[in-house]
């Protein structure tokens, strides 16, 4: 292949360099967070005993979606006229959502048997995929936007990282030397994870910058391409129908969501319903939209608006009716959410991201060894340490969110807080923890061991609050899959850290029988 010139090499090297180490550890946090997230609908099962109900819990006369939705409805009186309403299914509890006035939402079950809301006790499965996004009502949504450009800032790391080696790519992907010394190490190590990950890292930062920014850049063509009209902007740019204006009409009877769900069938029996949107229901104009999936190549999401005073479909965003904006909005959301090809995928892409997260921590380390010189200046001390507490202490506040998730009551006021916190304040600690370390090559293997840890003792802590589990008595597929997950993930972290102790034992053997040698050899002389 050609060879780039010294110009363009340096030029290249510089872009892929500071893009990259810019970058690094936030992405890191986001892909572990990503990686995670696959398994979102089996953490949301394990997280919540509600979610983990047999069909004998539903003894009820009629526990069907309107007599929840009715529960509900008498029992949130000063909600907004928006609701969310999952309608039950045959091993979980129905629930329902909302957002007041501040943003904030508000989530609950219905039990199935009084039809009591209880407020969503666990927020674990729900804070891994905003975190992945970098989306938290604490900071607003400017932070999502900076996950956007972090996606962008990725793909000028991967393609000038590309041209670099364009050359030496086939070498690369098998190269690796462990023996030899560290700088070379980390650069192998560095590029084999780089190169078997990079169509994986290309199409996740291409989509995830897409979905984050997207919307934002079409509303700079509302003014010029669609004469100022945001609903027709967001029909043809996004294949979005957009939400009726206007204020809500007179009050009048509602028509039933089993009729609803039932219409939706009649019209469009591809869609498989999730989720109920209730807009102003009870009112003239309010209507249900009925969220679902369609299968196929590729899995797409699907919405009919029924008006809810005669049940008729009033509007459709199905895949086939949305044109080329809305099959590049469905194939985008389908190769970034794994949503094809079952189980394996879900583990390839899970495999995938842990080697980006990988190739993240290795690039910092080549950059710092390139700078070994330099060792002196602040800039790299600091990198150095960050690297080292965000590198291994994401993974002890992983174990402790799920420790504290199992460990804390089920009546704790605010629980799912809790477990953010503790998050937040394990990650804070251990990058503290490291700022001020004497030694770091001993603190990455007891953090891990700290994680590791954590994590398998998370599925025994879990017998305090469901009896469904891997060491539970009752089984339920999704809570011992997490379970186990949770153990073999404890079980590779703490043999990792066990690794990384005996690693550093034989080093410091080694230097003491090099310092050793040359004073014998002096006294035999003698």
């Amino acid at each position: 292949m050609a060879k780039l010139t010294k110009h363009a090499y340096l030029r290249y090297f510089e872009l892929h360099t500071w893009s990259g180490v810019v970058a690094s550890l936030v992405l890191y946090v986001m892909f572990i967070a990503g990686a995670l997230t696959l398994f979102h609908h089996e953490l949301e099962t394990w997280q919540e005993p509600l979610a983990q109900l047999q069909g004998t819990a539903f003894n009820h006369p009629s526990p069907d979606a309107e007599w929840s939705l009715s529960r509900a409805e008498a029992q949130l009186k000063d909600a907004p006229d928006e609701l969310w309403f999952a309608p039950p299914g045959p091993h979980e509890a129905a629930q329902i959502s909302y957002q007041d006035a501040s943003g904030k939402w508000h989530s609950y079950f219905i039990q199935p048997k009084t039809g009591e809301l209880v407020a969503q006790r666990s927020r674990v499965a729900e804070f891994l995929y905003l975190i992945h996004f970098l989306w938290h009502e604490a900071v607003g949504r400017w932070l999502y936007y900076v996950a956007g450009v972090l996606g962008v800032a990725l793909l000028v790391s991967l393609v000038s990282g590309f041209l670099i080696h364009l050359k030496d790519v086939v070498r690369q992907f098998h190269q690796f030397r462990p023996d030899t010394k560290p700088r070379v190490f980390w650069s192998d190590l560095h590029k084999v994870l780089g190169v078997m990950g990079l169509p994986f890292q290309l199409v996740f930062g291409y989509t995830g910058a897409l979905l984050v920014l997207g919307p934002l850049l079409v509303q700079g063509f509302v003014g010029p391409v669609f004469a100022g009209d945001p609903q027709q902007a967001q029909r043809v740019a996004l294949g979005v129908e957009p939400d009726p204006s206007g204020p809500a009409g007179a009050p009048t009877k509602r028509t039933s969501i089993a009729g609803v769900l039932e219409e939706s069938k009649r019209h469009a029996p591809e869609l498989k319903p999730e989720v109920v949107r209730l807009h102003r229901i009870g009112h003239v104009g309010g209507y249900f939209d009925v969220w679902g999936h369609v299968d196929g190549p590729p899995k797409a999401h699907g919405m009919l608006r029924v008006d809810s005073t005669n049940g008729e479909v009033i509007a459709s965003q199905m895949p086939s009716s949305q044109g080329s904006a809305g099959a590049t909005r469905g194939w985008v959301q389908t190769l970034h959410y794994a949503e094809f090809g079952g189980l394996p995928l879900k583990f390839l892409y899970f495999a995938l991201a842990l080697a980006s997260c990988g190739a993240f921590l290795t690039g910092n380390w080549v950059w710092l060894s390139r700078r070994e010189k330099r060792e002196s200046s602040r800039g790299n001390r600091a990198l150095r340490r960050l690297t080292l507490g965000i590198g291994a202490g994401t993974w002890v506040a992983l174990g402790a969110m799920f420790l504290s998730s199992r460990l804390l009551p089920l009546s704790l006021s605010g629980r799912g807080k809790w477990e953010e916190a503790s998050f937040f304040i394990s990650l804070l600690v251990c990058v503290i923890w490291a700022l001020v370390a004497r030694e770091l090559q001993r603190l990455w293997w007891r953090q891990l061991a700290l994680a590791g840890v954590a994590s398998a003792l998370t599925p025994v802590a879990a017998l305090g609050i469901s009896s469904a589990g891997l060491f539970g008595a009752r089984s339920s597929a999704a809570v011992v899959a997490v379970d186990s997950g949770l153990l073999a993930a404890g079980t590779a972290l703490c043999a990792l850290a066990a690794a990384l102790y005996r690693a550093q034992r034989e080093t410091r053997a080694s230097e003491v029988s090099h310092t050793v040698s040359p004073l014998a050899t002096e006294a035999e002389n003698v």
